[in-house]
C-alpha cells in the first residue's frame, strides 16, 4: 500500500470572514481525500510553499504546532498500517484520526465483522457468537471499545457472569469472544492497544464424564421404559448413535441419510471382505472446507436406531434441550453423574480406548486435528481397560479398530 499524507491551504472556497481552512489531504494507491483541520486563516497569512501559518500571526506559534500535530498523527497512522502489512481504508483513516474508533459500538462491530466473515465459522459457532453478543448488550447497551477495552469493565462483566450461574468455562468462552473481537479492532486500526494483552483468561480442564459399558447398557434399555416420553426418546436414540459414532451435537442434527455410505472392508472378527455401512461427515466444530471428512464404521446397534431415509432427509429431529434431557434421562436410569450430550462422545472415545483401538486410530474417528485433544481420553481408560476388552463383542466395538 502506498499512502502519503499533506497540509494545504483550501483557496477554492473561502469563508464569509475572509478566511479559507487548512486541509489535511490523504493519498492511498494514488487515490485523495481531504480532511478539515478546522483552522481557518486568512490567505496572506499563510505560506503556501512551506505550508505554514507566517509569524505576522499573532497565533502563529500554537497553530503551527497543531498542524504538525495532526500532520504527525496522520504519518503515525499510515506508518503503524505499513508496518503491520495492513491495507487502510479512507474511513478506518477517519476512525482513528478523529478519535471515532474508541467511541464505536462494539455489538455493532463484533455482529458486523461476524456477518462479512461466516464462511470461516459453522452456523453452530455463529450462533454462539451472537447469543454471547447478545447477553453482553444485555449487561450494559451500548458499549463503545473505549468502554469494553477496559480491566474494570472484564471484571464487573466477569462477576455478572458468576453471579447468574455460568461455569468459570463458560465465562472463559465468553471473554475469550471479547478478546478475539478486539484483536480483530487492533488489526483493522480501531484500537491502538488490547486489554488482554496483560489480562489473562484462563480455561480449566473439566472431568471427562463417560458412561461405563453397564451405565451404557443401562441408558439402552431406557428405549423399552415406558417411564421414557416420546420428546425424549427422541434425545435417547440421537444420544446413543453419538455413543457408538462419537459425533457430536451438531452433527447429529445435520446428519441426512446421504450421509451413511457403503464401504469395501474387512470384518475384525471374521477377517472376510465385506460391504460395511460407515457414517460420513465433516465435524462442524469450526467450518473448514479442507478438513478431512470423518469416516466411523456403524456397528449394528447404531445401524438399528437409523433405519432408511430418503437422501437429503434428516436422520434425527433434535429439536429439544439435549443437555436438559439428558439429565432426565440419567435420573430414570438411576445413575447419578454430572453428565451431558458431550458425555456421549466421551463414551465412544473412552470405551473404543479401552477396548484396545490405538490412539491414532481414534484420533482420527474423533476428527481430531490435533493428538493432544486425544490423549485426555488416555488418562481415564485404566479402570475401564479389562471390562471393555472382554466386552467388547458384547457392543459391537471390535468393528472399529
Amino acid at each position: 500500500m502506498d499512502a502519503k499524507a499533506l497540509i494545504f491551504l483550501r483557496n477554492d472556497h473561502t469563508n464569509k470572514d475572509g478566511t479559507q481552512t487548512v486541509y489535511l489531504r490523504l493519498y492511498i494507491d494514488n487515490v485523495k481525500k481531504d480532511f478539515s483541520l478546522k483552522i481557518k486563516i486568512k490567505p496572506k497569512l499563510w505560506n503556501d510553499k512551506e505550508k505554514r501559518v507566517q509569524k505576522k500571526h499573532k497565533l502563529s506559534h500554537q497553530i503551527n504546532l497543531l498542524i504538525d500535530k495532526e500532520l504527525q498523527k496522520a504519518q503515525s497512522i499510515i506508518f503503524e498500517a505499513q508496518l503491520n502489512d495492513r491495507f487502510l481504508s479512507f474511513d478506518d483513516f477517519e476512525r482513528q484520526f478523529r478519535g471515532l474508533a474508541s467511541n464505536e459500538l462494539f455489538i455493532e462491530f463484533a455482529k458486523n465483522y461476524y456477518k462479512e466473515n461466516a464462511n470461516e465459522h459453522s452456523k453452530e459457532t455463529l450462533r454462539s457468537y451472537n447469543t454471547d453478543l447478545n447477553m453482553l448488550n444485555r449487561f450494559k447497551t451500548g458499549l463503545t471499545f473505549k468502554q469494553v477495552n477496559n480491566t474494570r469493565f472484564l471484571d464487573e462483566y466477569k462477576k455478572h457472569l458468576l453471579n447468574i450461574g455460568n461455569s468459570q468455562n463458560t465465562i472463559y468462552k465468553k471473554l475469550k469472544l471479547i478478546r478475539t473481537v478486539l484483536y480483530k479492532a487492533k488489526d483493522k486500526g480501531l484500537i491502538k492497544d488490547n486489554v488482554f494483552q496483560n489480562y489473562s483468561i484462563k480455561f480449566y480442564q473439566t472431568e471427562v464424564v463417560y458412561l461405563t459399558i453397564d451405565e451404557l447398557k443401562r441408558i439402552e434399555n431406557l428405549v423399552n421404559d415406558t417411564r421414557v416420553k416420546i420428546y425424549q426418546l427422541k434425545v435417547l436414540d440421537a444420544f446413543l448413535f453419538s455413543c457408538y459414532t462419537g459425533l457430536r451435537r451438531q452433527d447429529i442434527r445435520n446428519l441426512k441419510y446421504k450421509n451413511i455410505i457403503f464401504k469395501d472392508a474387512i470384518d475384525r472378527k471374521t477377517q472376510k471382505h465385506k460391504r460395511a455401512e460407515y457414517v460420513s461427515t465433516l465435524m462442524q466444530k469450526t467450518k473448514n472446507t479442507t478438513a478431512e471428512i470423518v469416516e466411523v464404521p456403524l456397528m449394528d446397534k447404531a445401524k438399528k436406531i437409523i433405519g432408511t431415509g430418503l437422501q437429503e432427509q434428516n436422520v434425527f429431529n433434535l429439536r429439544a434441550n439435549p443437555a436438559k434431557v439428558v439429565k432426565e434421562l440419567m435420573n430414570i436410569a438411576g445413575i447419578d453423574k454430572n453428565a451431558n450430550y458431550n458425555s456421549s462422545r466421551h463414551t465412544f472415545a473412552v470405551l473404543l480406548l479401552a477396548s484396545g483401538t490405538d490412539i491414532f486410530t481414534l484420533s482420527k474417528l474423533m476428527g481430531h486435528s490435533d493428538i493432544k485433544s486425544t490423549l485426555k481420553y488416555a488418562k481415564v481408560v485404566d479402570e475401564t481397560k479389562i471390562d471393555a476388552i472382554e466386552r467388547r463383542e458384547e457392543f459391537g466395538f471390535y468393528n472399529i479398530r
